[in-house]
């Protein structure tokens, strides 16, 4: 594991001046000491880092603090908190607020103005990005792998709007978490990106941002079809997806995805045994395809940092990621300990989906075990090296078909999504039908069946 290292004084070892305006500063100071209201526009992007002098900090300090008590900030009430923080005399006193006061005639263009600020903070943040990358460059007792991951998340976090902020006041988590919840209330908001299936986001609420959502069953229960399926029905909503196929290559996935668009067989795609009339369809199955924002990556040998790498470049170039799918996680584990290689995979994909800020979906294989037991229908304890997974992922769904194992059941056809974990909601079982000539899933009239 790389160490903390201290960058705390590295500004100071620089010989060069770190870009700042010292009067742009003082000019955004007396605006929003000038005008009460002004502060309201602007505290999305206001904060005390923007500023380059300690003391306009400790100002801007006390004037975010105010608002957020919903105290009027004026010369006089930043003044008294100042003082009663012991501040005053340190930012230059009383005197120096008129003077930053003084030559400002409105304060209309206080948006425009803290957005340069904005602008010098982030040059500094780059400056301080490289000297960090640069350290760990040089640490060769570091896995480069972990060394390259750190310096992509160094550079991301410039542009990503999730940042590592520390501690923070519960009140203000609060504010955030009340608004998302009347966002959602109002419509401008959802809870999960519906995955297509109505009985599966009853009981799920869609598939969630920052969840790390396991898919897991034996062969030939339908892992990567339900996995694609899903990501297709995101992708339908104009949301990006990502998949990354380290089992099949890209042809077979665009063949499966073709086979559940036109309802022809996979097989007869593969071998090219089609009728003009298929053919048409399947021009119009690749015209629908080709509109949707989805994108698979099939090189074999990726890694948890290569995933986040492309699906960060991703977002950057879409505006925002619906899912990104992995299948399927052990072909990422490659040491001697596979268990404990796995366990740091799914940590390392929870992080991923929290940085990314949308649902990391990865299948997982189940033990032989399940096929010395009468009732196949697979528990969370049947997951390969488990324990990890268990522990990292927010829902897992495991795939039963009993058809499979008994030829002559009744529930030919029959799909069970078996969810065993669900931090935030229920458990239970939703059944889908399932096609397996189309790899294709489609909705049930009836219900899901509640069992916890």
């Amino acid at each position: 594991m790389v160490q903390h290292i201290d960058f705390s004084r590295s500004w100071q070892k620089t010989s060069k001046i770190l870009p700042n305006d010292v009067e742009l500063e003082e000019e955004v100071l007396g605006m929003l000491l000038l005008d009460p209201n002004a502060i309201s526009r602007v505290t999305d992007k206001l904060t005390p880092d923007l500023f380059y002098m300690g003391a306009h900090q400790s100002i801007c300090k006390v004037m975010l603090s105010l608002q957020r008590q919903d105290v009027p900030v004026d010369l006089g009430s930043v003044a008294i908190r100042l003082h009663e923080q012991g501040l005053l005399e340190s930012v230059g006193g009383r005197g120096r607020l008129v003077e930053l006061i003084d030559p400002v005639v409105h304060a209309v263009n206080v948006d425009y103005k803290v957005d340069l600020l904005v602008k010098y903070h982030k040059r500094r943040e780059m400056i301080q990005v490289c000297q960090e990358i640069s350290h760990l460059s040089y640490d060769t007792g570091t896995d480069l792998e972990e060394v390259l991951e750190l310096a992509q998340s160094k550079v991301f976090s410039l542009t990503d709007t999730a940042q590592d902020v520390g501690l923070r006041p519960l009140s203000d988590i609060l504010c955030e978490e009340v608004t998302r919840m009347e966002r959602i209330e109002a419509g401008q908001a959802i809870v999960g990106y519906s995955t297509g299936f109505v009985d599966l986001d009853a009981m799920t609420r869609g598939m969630k941002p920052q969840d790390l959502v396991i898919v897991a069953g034996r062969p030939s229960m339908g892992k990567t079809a339900l996995a694609a399926h899903v990501g297709r029905n995101i992708a339908a909503q104009q949301l990006p997806v990502a998949l990354f196929s380290l089992e099949m290559g890209g042809g077979e996935v665009a063949r499966r995805l073709m086979s559940l668009e036109t309802g022809i067989e996979s097989g007869r795609l593969g071998s090219v045994r089609l009728s003009t009339q298929e053919w048409e369809s399947i021009g119009f199955a690749v015209a629908s395809l080709s509109g949707l924002p989805f994108y698979i990556d099939e090189s074999q040998t990726v890694t948890p940092a290569t995933v986040l790498a492309q699906s960060r470049k991703l977002k950057a170039a879409r505006g925002n990621l619906g899912l990104v799918i992995i299948d399927y996680l052990h072909l990422m584990a490659d040491g001697e300990d596979d268990t404990k290689e796995l366990g740091k995979i799914t940590r390392q994909c929870k992080r991923m989906a929290r940085a990314l800020n949308c649902p990391v979906m990865a299948l997982s294989q189940l033990s032989r075990g399940v096929e010395s037991r009468t009732n196949k229908r697979p528990m969370m304890s049947d997951l390969r090296q488990s324990g990890a997974i268990e522990q990292d992922a927010d829902l897992i769904l495991m795939l039963y078909r009993d058809e499979y194992y008994n030829p002559d059941t009744p529930d030919r056809g029959i799909a069970e999504v078996i969810l065993t974990k669900h931090r935030n909601g229920p458990t239970g079982t939703v059944k889908l039908l399932f096609e397996p000539q189309f790899t294709r899933f489609r909705n049930l009239a009836r219900r899901a069946e509640h069992v916890a």
